[in-house]
């Protein structure tokens, strides 16, 4: 018999986690402090990508390129358009790291890849112009997804197979039992026989048992409109694309969306903030110190002021590798967090991984790197 299981965080990887479970005929019942698709944590703001050529550890490689296949099963499951490809740039300083990773993992997965100076770039793309100590990656098999209609579609699809989710629900505590997991939200106590810890943002209260090195961090999203060159941008004729510079900092954009007017950028990397106390709006320096990044390679957007902001709430780990597995003192107890700003490409895959671990106790998929006891003060524990 299927075993029943409690969902906690109904963001990216937890409505694709109950939407996994559901469909294996698990009884699922998931919550949701907020509204369902809402834009308060990690998965909002029109766009995310996703890769194939990955340029971090070796375990991720396998994964990314399963996802592009559960991405494309999810658009058939549920008869929406979710994957778009509209190929991508890195734009890194020659000789580096980033350009030699991206290289290698292309190679030693037949990704197809080009490599291009700044004249071919220019000649492509009229609306770049790369610094000269750059080389850009040209990766044509990258693709963009839209972050809020994929949370709505696993929603749905969770409940097409006869998931009970409630939303605006907090979970106020949880505790695991001699039967199984007990949950308690919005002074309501529910019972199931496994627990899927997938909180986003709020992950440290869930897991306040473990104090896990979680960091929560605001990444600021940015929208402005180029003064010329506004047929180019256009998401059917531009890539996405990334620029690094000589000290590591690196920037992302994406193209004018079809009914918009500007591009989309961020900062990879964001600043400490409290997921309870987030500053939503940005300031002046923010969004020009993000704006004068960007305008080395793409000069009609300098001096422009935004159109729109977004704050995203991300959760850091310390090596920035996720954290998925069973938890150290409670095995029916599975923890999917600290995504750390680069997870949503695995959306799909996370959602089988976690689904699974709830299930069997385990995982075909290598996610070794990925487990919870790597931490050193967490090493010890032993399931009690």
């Amino acid at each position: 018999m299927k075993p029943s299981v409690i969902v906690v965080g109904l963001g990216a990887m937890g409505s694709s986690t109950a939407a996994v479970l559901a469909r294996r005929g698990c009884r699922v019942m998931g919550f949701e402090r907020f509204w369902r698709a809402h834009d308060r944590g990690s998965s909002h703001g029109d766009t995310r990508a996703i890769r194939k050529a990955y340029v971090r550890e070796a375990e991720y490689a396998p994964l990314v390129l399963e996802a592009y296949d559960l991405w494309r099963r999810l658009e058939r499951d549920s008869g929406a358009e979710l994957l778009v490809q509209i190929g991508g740039l890195v734009v890194a300083p020659t000789g580096g790291k980033t350009l030699a990773r991206s290289v290698a993992t292309a190679q030693a997965y037949g990704i197809d890849y080009e490599l291009l100076d700044t004249n071919e770039v220019s000649r492509r793309w009229p609306t770049m112009h790369p610094p000269a100590n750059c080389t850009t990656f040209y990766e044509p098999t990258q693709s963009i997804m839209p972050p809020e209609k994929t949370v709505a579609t696993n929603i749905e699809l969770a409940v097409r197979h006869g998931a009970e989710l409630h939303f605006n629900t907090v979970v106020e505590s949880w505790s695991s039992t001699s039967g199984g997991v007990q949950v308690r939200a919005g002074g309501k106590t529910y019972e199931a026989d496994r627990l899927v810890l997938a909180g986003g943002a709020w992950s440290d209260d869930l897991l306040s048992d473990l104090d896990l090195p979680l960091e929560v961090n605001r990444l600021l999203q940015v929208w402005v409109k180029p003064t010329s060159q506004m047929k180019h941008f256009a998401v059917d004729r531009h890539p996405r694309w990334v620029l690094e510079n000589a000290e590591g900092v690196s920037a992302y954009a994406f193209p004018v969306l079809q009914g918009q007017d500007a591009i989309k950028m961020a900062f990879t990397r964001g600043v400490p903030a409290e997921a309870d106390n987030l500053q939503r709006e940005a300031t002046p320096d923010e969004v020009a110190a993000l704006v004068d990044f960007m305008s080395d390679l793409v000069p009609s957007i300098r001096g422009q002021a935004p159109t729109r902001v977004s704050a995203c709430l991300m959760m850091r780990t310390p090596d920035e590798n996720f954290t998925i597995g069973e938890h150290p003192k409670f095995p029916n107890v599975i923890i999917g967090a600290g995504f750390s700003s680069h997870g949503f490409k695995f959306v799909p895959v996370i959602g089988e991984i976690l689904a699974d671990l709830a299930v069997d106790g385990a995982t075909k998929r290598n996610i070794k790197l990925f487990d919870p006891r790597r931490y050193e003060k967490l090493s010890a524990l032993q399931p009690g």
